[in-house]
C-alpha cells in the first residue's frame, strides 16, 4: 500500500433559507461574536534535505533525479518496523519478498544493488537482503530513483537506497512503544538520548520483538542493540562513533515457493497458510557493524569529512526445498490434481561469514563567481568484502530426499537429515576504491548545472559454486544534469 500526506483545513459555511434568516434576523444594536478559523498545512513526512546522496547541501528539488524520504514519523505513525514495510511506501520501489526471509529489491526493471548508510556506499555481492532489517536504527530512509554514479556503483540504472542513522540530541528525550498485534505479535523499542556534558551527547536504542505468522509453522525473534556517542573535540571539530547489533532467528522458514499448477495445468490454490518448511527449518542470521565519522569545519563554509564502517554478518540455516517431479519426455508436472501426490523435498544446511570495510573521505564547500553561488566537492572511497558461504546436503541416508505427502496434510515432520554431502559454496573478496568530483553550478538565477564524475577500479577474486569470479576492471563515469527553478516551488530538470 502507498500512502498519501494530506493535511487539509475546511471551513464550511451552510446557506438557510432567506424566510428562515429573516425570522432570525439579528438586532443591528446587538454585538454578534466573530469566530476566526485557521489552519497551516503539515509537512510532518515532507523532507526538504538529501545531502548524503550527492554530498551537496542542496534541497531535494534541486536534485535532477527523483527522490523518496521516508522520516522517523512515518516510520512510527505506520509502525514501519522493517525495511521490506518501509520500502514498500516507496514509489517505484518493488519488494520482492521471494521467501520468508529472503528479498529482492527492484526499480525500473533492474534489482537494486546500490545501498548506503549515511552516504557511504555499501558494495554488495548479490541484490538480495537475507533477514528482517530493523529500522528502529535509522532517523530516515532516502531512496534515489535511477543512476546515482556519482556517489555509488558504477550508475546502476535501478536505485540507491541509503539508510541514515539516528544521533544524539541535543535534550533529553526517552521514548518507549510497545506493541501487539495478530499472530501473537509482541515488539518493546526503546530509544534514549541525552546530552553527556556541554560536548558530548549519546543516544542508546533496543528493540526486542517476537512474532508468528499467517504461515504454519514460522516463528521470528530478533534483537537489537544500537549505541552512539558525539563529541565536539574543539569549537570546529565533531567525532561520533557507534555500534550495533542485530540478531534475527527465524524457525519454520520456506526455501523457495509453492507449486503453482497441477499437471492438468489447473492451478494449485493452496490455503494461504500453507508453508513448504520442515518443523526443524531455521534461518538465523547476525549482523554486527562498528563506525566512526569526523568532520572539520574549514573556514569560509568549506568541511572535511571521514567516514570508516565495519560490518560482520554471520549466517546459519537448514533449509527444505520442495518442487515437483516431471515426466522426462514431456516435462508436464506430475503432480497429481486428485491426491496431491508428486511432490519430493531435499534439505540443506547453508552457512555464510562475510565482513567489510569502507572508508571515505571528501572535502566540500562554496565559492562566488560571476556573480553566483556554487558547490564542489570531491573525494575518495574505499571498500573491502571477504565473503565465504558454504552449502552442505545429504546424500545417503534416505532423508535427504523424502517424498512428501499432498500439501494439506504437511506438518513439517521429515527426519532431520545428516548434512555431509556434496560440500560447495564461495570464497571470494573483492576491493573498490573511488575518486569521485562534482559540483551544482548556478549559471543564471533560475538555471543550475550539476556535473561530476566518479573513477571505479574493481578487483575481485576466488570462486563461487565451481565459478571463477576474478575481475579487473575500471571505469569513469560521467555524471550530469540540468534543473531549472519555474518558480521558487516547482523545478524541472
Amino acid at each position: 500500500m502507498k500512502y498519501n500526506a494530506i493535511s487539509l483545513a475546511l471551513l464550511t459555511s451552510i446557506a438557510l433559507p432567506a424566510g428562515v434568516a429573516n425570522a432570525k434576523a439579528v438586532p443591528d444594536d446587538e454585538d454578534i461574536e466573530k469566530l476566526t478559523v485557521s489552519g497551516e498545512r503539515l509537512n510532518n513526512y515532507l523532507y526538504e534535505k538529501a545531502d548524503s546522496l550527492s554530498r551537496l547541501d542542496l534541497d531535494i528539488k534541486d536534485l535532477p533525479q527523483s527522490i523518496s524520504v521516508i522520516g522517523e514519523e512515518m516510520i512510527d505513525d505506520f509502525a514501519l518496523n522493517n525495511i521490506n514495510a518501509v520500502l514498500d511506501t516507496v514509489t517505484g520501489l518493488n519488494v520482492e519478498e521471494v521467501e520468508t526471509d529472503r528479498t529482492y529489491f527492484t526499480a525500473r526493471g533492474f534489482d537494486v544493488t546500490n545501498f548506503q548508510v549515511d552516504g557511504l556506499g555499501l558494495p554488495v555481492l548479490s541484490g538480495n537482503v537475507h533477514g528482517d532489517i530493523d529500522t528502529a536504527i535509522y532517523e530516515r530512509v532516502e531512496v534515489l530513483r535511477g543512476a546515482n554514479g556519482l556517489m555509488t556503483g558504477t550508475g546502476s540504472p535501478s536505485a540507491t537506497i541509503n539508510y541514515v542513522r539516528k544521533k544524539p540530541t541535543e535534550n533529553t528525550q526517552i521514548s518507549a512503544r510497545a506493541q501487539l498485534g495478530s499472530w501473537s505479535a509482541k515488539r518493546l523499542d526503546i530509544d534514549a538520548s541525552a546530552p553527556l556534558s556541554d560536548s558530548v551527547g549519546a543516544r542508546v536504542v533496543v528493540v526486542k520483538e517476537d512474532k508468528e505468522s499467517y504461515l504454519d509453522r514460522y516463528e521470528l525473534d530478533k534483537t537489537v542493540a544500537y549505541g552512539v556517542i558525539s563529541a565536539a573535540l574543539t569549537d570546529t571539530t565533531q567525532l561520533t562513533v557507534g555500534a550495533s547489533q542485530q540478531t534475527s532467528d527465524a524457525k519454520g522458514n520456506m526455501w523457495g515457493a509453492l507449486t503453482l499448477y497441477y499437471a492438468d495445468g489447473m492451478p494449485t490454490n493452496f490455503d494461504t497458510s500453507t508453508s513448504t518448511s520442515a518443523d526443524w527449518s531455521r534461518w538465523d542470521v547476525t549482523d554486527t557493524r562498528y563506525f566512526a565519522f569526523l568532520e572539520q569545519q574549514l573556514a569560509e563554509g568549506w568541511s572535511l569529512k571521514a567516514d570508516y564502517t565495519h560490518i560482520e554478518t554471520d549466517e546459519d540455516t537448514q533449509l527444505f526445498y520442495t518442487y515437483v517431479s516431471r515426466d522426462a519426455d514431456t516435462g508436464v508436472t506430475l503432480l497429481d490434481p486428485e491426491t496431491g501426490l508428486g511432490l519430493i523435498g531435499y534439505g540443506s544446511e547453508y552457512t555464510l561469514d562475510d565482513e567489510h570495510d569502507y572508508a571515505d573521505i571528501y572535502l566540500n564547500g562554496n565559492f562566488d563567481a560571476f556573480g553566483q553561488s556554487h558547490q564542489v566537492m570531491m573525494g575518495a572511497s574505499y571498500a573491502k568484502v571477504a565473503y565465504t558461504d558454504q552449502s552442505l546436503y545429504d546424500f545417503h541416508t534416505g532423508n535427504g530426499f523424502p517424498l512428501l505427502p499432498a500439501m494439506e496434510d504437511w506438518t513439517g515432520d521429515t527426519p532431520l537429515p545428516e548434512f555431509t554431502d556434496g560440500a560447495t559454496g564461495s570464497d571470494v573478496e573483492e576491493e573498490q576504491t573511488a575518486v569521485y568530483f562534482g559540483g551544482n553550478f548556478a549559471l543564471t538565477d533560475s538555471l543550475s548545472l550539476l556535473a561530476g564524475g566518479r573513477f571505479n577500479q574493481v578487483e575481485v577474486t576466488g570462486t563461487s559454486y565451481g565459478i571463477d569470479e576474478t575481475l579487473d576492471e575500471n571505469a569513469f563515469v560521467p555524471y550530469g544534469g540540468l534543473v531549472y527553478a519555474i518558480n521558487d516551488d516547482i523545478n524541472t530538470y
